[in-house]
Order: structure tokens, then sequence, then C-alpha cells
């Protein structure tokens, strides 16, 4: 049974490859119980994981088996018990796994039995899909026919032809047009029409119509594709239980599904008197193969997990929670940094959420100090310190800080400068506050906030010429904007007024 999410973010148990990717900073802000009381992060695949195993639980506990769970650190399932892994008790008499397994295995024969339903089974759906198909390429066509050059309707019968082939879609082949479907459901997207008041051109549904049979196609060649593997893949088990077996089908297929372990299982099956010599060979390099998938740690899902443990997702994670206030999770992140394989790189994400940690808790003075060793670090998170800096100083009335912050932050980022330069413009630095603000504006020509408060600054400082251009400008590009015309009315009686 898998481990949920412990406190430092790892989601499976020792020895995994999860595990052993390192920490996990995707996570959502979903949360589950688990056996030890707590609440922990997840994600949403393991959040409907835990659904479905309990479920199967649920099933196994009827047929009378007991599920325990010794993990803590596990999400809490029905029909799962918790039981500390000291608490058990276990039968003193050793238990012969083999003589059970040998007990519970089908024989032979019940096999053979097994494998008739299947391979029927995919006949069947193999016999459907491909009507499927068939049906869809026909009513392609008929569709492309009902329509002249220039998109009217030539040939109305063929709509009742389409009409029975929809019909035949969801009556004589329900199960498997369903399943078609899912099979081309990226296709039946294309389908997305906005909703609007207008009716369809002629053209317009004939290409939808095309869109809508190619889907159907697509979805079959798809499904079929995998009906012609798994009907390929029983043949080759009916000769894994054959007395004389085809060596070369087994090998052909162990080769295509990659599963080179059934070597073992044949080594056992069959007679080494039956092997030729190049069987053999075979064989051994199989073993070998097999070997080496079990040794390789350099798989895509190893690094599937190792890119949940990118740090560079630990910045949205961390913003999160400072923001929702999640001073117990951020606590749980930081645990995690410290279990990072790159402690090096992880310095500047944990000076980041000491940093948040300590201004949740109203200690301004260890925040400031946490996000100056991010400055000093010079690092990526060089903006996201600086924000909290300036943050921190503005609210503590601290204007030298949050001044100097303001500065480095517009020298990075020009979306900066306004805030900047209303800093500025407190401390009575009224030409900087000018400076900063037309220095926006040369970037972001379209702000018309900023242009607005650039021009209700030179009213302030009686520069009504610097006031005059910039209303003129606002007002060429949004001539009826109310808030310009009334400053340019403001300024005039302030002029009156000397």
């Amino acid at each position: 049974m898998w481990i949920c999410v412990l406190p430092a973010s790892f989601t499976h148990a020792k020895g995994s490859d999860e595990q052993l990717a390192g920490p996990r900073f995707n996570l959502t802000s979903l949360q589950v119980e688990t056996n030890g009381g707590y609440l922990a992060p997840t994600s949403c695949d393991f959040a409907q994981a835990i659904q479905s195993l309990g479920r199967q639980a649920q099933l196994l506990s009827r047929a009378g088996c007991r599920i325990v769970n010794v993990a803590e650190g596990a999400a809490k399932i029905e029909a799962v018990e918790y039981q500390p892994l000291a608490s058990l008790q276990l039968d003193a008499e050793p238990v012969d796994v083999a003589a059970t397994l040998a007990a519970r295995l089908a024989p032979a024969a019940a096999s053979y039995q097994d494998l008739d339903k299947v391979e029927a089974e995919l006949a069947r759906a193999r016999h459907q899909v491909k009507a499927i198909a068939k049906l869809a390429a026909n009513a392609r066509q008929i569709n492309d026919a009902m329509y002249q050059s220039e998109g009217t309707v030539v040939r109305f019968k063929d709509k009742k032809s389409l009409d029975q082939i929809e019909k035949k879609f969801k009556r004589e082949y329900r199960q498997f047009s369903r399943l078609v479907k899912k099979f081309g459901i990226r296709s039946f997207i294309k389908l997305a029409k906005p909703f609007d008041d207008e009716e369809w051109s002629a053209e317009e549904a004939r290409q939808l119509g095309n869109v809508y049979y190619d889907a159907y196609a697509e979805g079959a060649n798809k499904l079929l594709v995998l009906i012609d593997g798994a009907i390929d893949r029983a043949a080759a088990r009916r000769q894994e239980q054959a007395q004389h077996p085809d060596f070369a089908v087994l090998l052909a297929q162990a080769e295509k599904d990659r599963s080179y372990g059934r070597v073992k299982l044949w080594r056992r099956r069959f007679d080494s008197g039956l092997w030729p010599a190049e069987v053999r060979a075979e064989f051994a390099e199989m073993e070998r193969r097999y070997q080496d998938v079990l040794n390789d740690r350099n798989t895509k899902h190893m690094a599937r997990a190792k890119s949940h443990s990118n740090l560079a997702a630990v910045k949205h994670r961390a913003g999160l929670l400072f923001k929702h206030r999640k001073l117990a999770e951020l606590q749980d992140l930081l645990a995690a940094l410290n279990k990072h394989e790159q402690q090096q790189a992880a310095n500047c994400y944990r000076f980041l959420i000491e940093g948040y940690s300590a201004e949740l808790q109203d200690s301004p003075e260890d925040a400031l100090d946490a996000y100056q060793r991010v400055v000093d670090l010079g690092d990526a998170l060089l903006e996201e310190a600086l924000a909290r800096i300036a943050a921190i100083g503005i609210s503590h009335d601290d204007a030298q800080t949050a001044s100097l912050a303001l500065e480095c932050l517009s020298q990075l980022n020009p979306v900066y400068l306004p805030l900047y330069a209303e800093m500025q413009r407190l401390q009575h630095d009224m030409v900087a506050a000018i400076d900063s603000y037309a220095a926006y504006i040369e970037q972001f020509p379209q702000d018309l906030l900023v242009q607005m408060k650039l021009a209700a600054l030179y009213g302030e400082c009686r520069i009504y010429d610097g006031a005059d251009m910039m209303l003129d400008y606002i007002l060429q590009q949004k001539p009826d904007y109310e808030a310009a015309l009334a400053l340019r009315r403001h300024l005039a009686a302030q002029k009156i007024s000397g």
C-alpha cells in the first residue's frame, strides 16, 4: 500500500523510485488524512487513487481478507486497518507460499478455457470496431457527396443514409462505439463550436460532419492497433501452455512487450531437452536484459519522478502557502528542502521560506535577515525577496528600507517603476518621481492609469505644460476618458486660482 505524503513531501515508501528521486514539490492544496491523524498535501491523481483503493479494499474485506497498513504516514483508506508494525502478531508456523500459490493457480485446462474466452471476446471486439471504421469511412464519403462546391445540399436522400449510420453507432455497435469515441476524444473536441444565434451554413455543416466521421475513424484505428496487439499476446500465452511451443512466437512477443522476465517462466515450464541451441542463447540474452531492466535506475519513470522534485516548483508552492498563511505547511516544505540532494542550490529557497515563516510569526527582523541572505546570494529568487523587504519597510514605516528595495526592484523589472515613483513622491523627491514615471511610460505606453498619475504629479508640482502634454497624449488615445477630462478641468481651475 503506497504512502500518500509524509510531512517532508515524500509520496512513497523507502526504496521506491519516487522516494529515491527526492521530495515532491509540485503538490496541490488538496489534503488527506493519514493513519497518524495529521493532514498531508497530495496531488489529484493520488486523491483519486485513495478512493479507488478504498473500493478495492472493501471488496477484499467482504471476501474475508484482512488488509493492514503499518505506515503511519500512509493515507487513511476505508477498509484498510492501520496497525503499527510492533503490534502485529504473526503465526508462529511458517507459511508455505509455494504450496498456497500452487493450490490457488488454475490448472492448464482452466487456463485454456480462459484463453478461449479472451480470444473470442477480442475477435468480437475486432469485428465490431472494424465495422465502425467501415461505417465511418462510408459516412465520410456520403457527407462529402451531399454538398455542391458552393456548399448547398444537393442530395437530401443521403441525409437519411447518415441517420441510419448514426443509429447503428448508437444501437447495433453501442458498446464499442462509446469506446471508439474515447480513443478519438482529441478529434471529437474539435467539434466544439461557440454558441451564437447564427445558423450553420451548409459548408460549415459539411466540414463539421467530416471532422465527426474522421474522429470515429481515428478512434477505431487506434483501438484496432491495441486489439491486434492483444490478440498476438493471447496467441503467445497459448504457446506458453503448449507441450511443444513455438519458441519464435514466444521470443518475438517478449521482445515486442519488453517482458524479458518471462524467460524464467519458460525455463520452469519447458523441458530443456526441447530447446534448440539458438533458443538457449536467446534465453540467456533475455535473462541478461531482464537483469539490466531490474538494475537500471535511469528509467523514464525515474526521470518523471525527479521532475516532481524540481526546485523551480518550490517558489510557486511557497508563494501560495505564504499567501494563504499556511505556516505548518511552509515548515513542512522547509523540512523537505533539507532532504533535497542539491543542498547548495536549495539554499536560496530555504532562506525565502524562512522569511515567509518569520513574517507569519510576526517577526519582521528575522524575516528581513532571511530575505537579505537571498539578496546576498543574488539568485533567481532575488525579486521575491526584494518585494517582501519593500512590503515590510512600507508596513513598518521604514521608508529608507522600502525605497532601497523598490529601487533595486525597478532595476530588475520595470513594472516596479510606478511603485518606486510613488515612494519618491512621498519622500518629496518630485523630479526623481517624474523621471521614474516617464521611464515606465516609455516602456509601457498603453498604461493610462500611470499616465494619469504622472499628469496629476505634474499638476501637483504646478508644471502645467507637462500636465497638459500628458493629458493631450491620453485623450488622443481615449477622447472620452472622463478621468482625464476631470483632471484637465481641475488643473484649469487651479491655474486661475493661482
